[in-house]
């Protein structure tokens, strides 16, 4: 029987090891979990589930709409955007976020404006998100590349526990600050850094980590840039 099924090893269940079988570069990039939009007016073709079409761990993923193969997402360099009938900005635009983010789960919130068919231009559209989806177990954790790999820097959690899979270990941790609960929520969390690509305590991944080296420091001295108008902002 499997040790959790005994409850024998339970206090070593936070770091199970998750063997990724030979399925292809694939197997790297989806297992559990699902991207999945929401918040565009009802009937909206943006609203839905996006397969993802390539293997790159390193670039930014790139997605079709299921049932939907003409819909593209993918990122331009500034900013993500959905397109139909081509992967690449030739495309008809519909959808559009200007963000530094590494994937478009972890778009900031009110990130994304909407094309307004009738008006022929995109407009704001707070509601609409992008998000993981999936069974969010310590037996079916997400991937990192599923939730986007600056998840951790980028979304605020509150009170969400995730579980994931440590791309630099394939361990499997929680990200709750605090340890409470069976199974591998017996011992305190950890939260994946892209930037150091390691995990680190959840309890002070913010308070410490995230402001100790990666908090940007003060600005030196103002900067002017001149705008197209020739002007200086």
């Amino acid at each position: 029987r499997r040790l959790w099924e005994t409850g024998k090893g339970v206090s070593q269940a936070n770091t199970r090891r998750i063997v990724v079988m030979e399925l292809g570069a694939a197997a790297s990039t989806s297992r559990y979990g699902r991207l999945l939009s929401r918040g565009a007016p009802a009937g909206s073709l943006l609203n839905g589930e996006w397969l993802r079409v390539d293997a790159d761990l390193v670039a930014h993923p790139r997605y079709v709409r299921r049932d939907v193969p003409e819909l593209h997402l993918f990122y331009t360099g500034s900013a993500w955007r959905i397109v139909r009938g081509s992967d690449d900005p030739s495309g008809e635009l519909l959808a559009e976020a200007v963000s530094a983010a590494l994937h478009p789960a972890t778009v900031g919130v009110s990130g994304w404006s909407l094309l307004e068919a009738e008006k022929g231009a995109v407009r704001h559209c707070p509601e609409y998100e992008m998000v993981c989806d999936g069974p969010n177990t310590e037996l079916q954790p997400f991937l990192m590349e599923e939730l986007g790999r600056d998840f951790f820097l980028r979304v605020q959690l509150t009170r969400k526990v995730v579980w994931f899979v440590c791309p630099a270990t394939g361990n499997v941790y929680h990200s709750a600050a605090k340890p409470g609960g069976p199974g591998g929520r017996s011992r305190p969390g950890k939260r994946y850094c892209h930037l150091c690509a390691k995990c680190f305590s959840a309890n002070n991944f913010q308070s410490q980590h995230l402001a100790n080296l990666h908090r940007p420091g003060r600005p030196t001295a103002l900067v002017t840039v001149p705008d197209e108008a020739g002007g200086g902002d």
